[in-house]
């Protein structure tokens, strides 16, 4: 076993030249691949041993003590995916920097089908079998994928931050409106794992609250103070006149029934994942209410897996845990200055991490998935020098190959050990 292994990460770079060189329709294996080590894969990547009810969409079923997603086909699936393919065509936040390579353009001539051949070939290659969130439509159809939808713009990542009385009908109409333009084309589609909601909301205890005040001018308890004494989110805070802390944790409770509702409306068949919040921060009143409405809680904390925290997460919520957007940066030459934590000094401890992090993480039974950020390397803030946020490949579109390497085989490893051999009896 141990020469097999060392075998499959010797050779696990060798297919990747090949695939970047080759047509996208070409399909590259290496033999002793530990990939051959899966059981027979459905459509949609979920193990054909793990048999559980067909319903034509992804939901959650924990199984022998386990949990997993069940594809359309009825069949168990922990995704393992890389957010933000969209900027590997267009750039950070749709542009492209001058300077930065236009992949689509050097490799593909323009041609999108053709690169997007090209990235789930080589998103397989590696032993990923889903494409994140907020994946672009031209892989909707050919790997799981989650969506993502703002239910309020109270986020660490949006541009302008914005309070709503979300107590007020005004705001749920509005809600249901745009969780309808949302589901539409959204609701029959049988790739989507389901709907995350706002990124790094910007929940936090009174002290966090008054911090927010200071340096944006605002925060949640601040808004509804200041709301006009008529108005149904004043009414609301009233009520909580001496414990303002408990009434943060009521406008959560608020805003996730309001949403989880109007998904119900809106796509009856998809998931809501619910919010995708800092593991840095968590503010356990929001995270129990949220455990209410929702099936999952996702979090984001770089660097190696804090077992205690993810464990602390699943007893007092009882809910699967997703690794939503996990990054670990390091500093090269091309890119000195990151984003995502304290880069690490060197490439080959990226790997070390990455590959410490998948074995550490799912020999937990309640992590249900596991998210990398990102694809390509692109230019997140201009300068000098420019900040980056680093991907699995460099800002020339070249692999990083030591990571590259871990990546595949720690993909493969997991998967491989997750997925039994022989069918597993699973309709209890």
């Amino acid at each position: 076993m141990k020469q097999t292994l060392v075998f499959i990460i010797a050779l696990a770079f060798a297919p990747l030249a090949a695939l970047l060189a080759a047509p996208p329709d070409v399909v590259l294996t290496v033999p002793g691949d530990a990939a051959t080590t899966l059981p027979p894969l459905d459509a949609y990547g979920g193990a054909t041993t793990i048999k559980a009810e067909a319903t034509g969409y992804f939901y959650l079923k924990g199984i022998n003590g386990r949990w997993f997603f069940i594809t359309p086909e009825g069949h168990g699936f922990i995704p393992l995916g890389v957010n933000h393919l969209k900027s590997y065509f267009s750039g950070e936040r749709g542009r492209l920097r001058p300077g930065e390579s236009d992949l689509v353009r050097q490799l593909d001539g323009g041609d999108l089908q053709r690169a997007t051949d090209r990235v789930v070939a080589m998103l397989k290659d590696w032993g990923f079998n889903c494409a994140g969130y907020d994946a672009p439509p031209a892989f909707q159809q050919r790997l799981p994928f989650s969506a993502g939808f703002i239910q309020v713009r109270a986020s660490a990542v949006v541009d302008n931050v914005t309070f709503e009385d979300v107590f007020s009908p005004a705001y749920a109409r509005d809600l249901d409106s745009r969780v309808a333009v949302l589901c539409k084309p959204l609701r029959e589609n049988r790739h989507l794992l389901g709907y995350y909601l706002a990124d790094l909301p910007l929940w936090g205890d009174r002290k966090f609250m008054d911090k927010e005040e200071q340096t944006r001018g605002e925060s949640w308890l601040s808004f509804f103070r200041k709301l006009p004494d008529e108005t149904p989110g004043k009414r609301a805070y009233n009520k909580f006149i001496g414990n303002e802390q408990a009434f943060i944790a009521e406008i959560a409770d608020q805003i996730y029934r309001l949403t989880s509702e109007a998904f119900r409306r809106r796509d009856p068949n998809h998931l809501v994942l619910g919010e995708r919040y800092a593991g840095n921060r968590l503010f356990w009143p929001v995270i129990e209410k949220a455990a209410k409405y929702f099936p999952v809680v996702a979090v984001q904390l770089g660097g190696g897996f804090d077992a205690d925290l993810y464990r602390t997460i699943y007893r007092r919520t009882g809910r699967p845990v997703i690794s939503v957007d996990h990054v670990v940066s390091f500093v090269t030459p091309l890119t000195p200055n990151v984003r995502g934590g304290q880069p690490l000094a060197s490439e080959a401890e990226a790997a070390a991490v990455y590959t410490q992090y998948l074995r550490n993480a799912f020999s937990e039974p309640f992590m249900l998935g596991y998210n990398r950020c990102q694809l390509m390397s692109r230019i997140r803030m201009d300068g000098r020098p420019p900040i980056y946020k680093q991907g699995l490949l460099d800002p020339q579109g070249k692999p990083y190959a030591t990571l590259v390497r871990a990546v595949r085989a720690a993909n493969h490893e997991t998967l491989a050990r997750l997925y039994p051999s022989s069918k597993v009896a699973t309709h209890e």
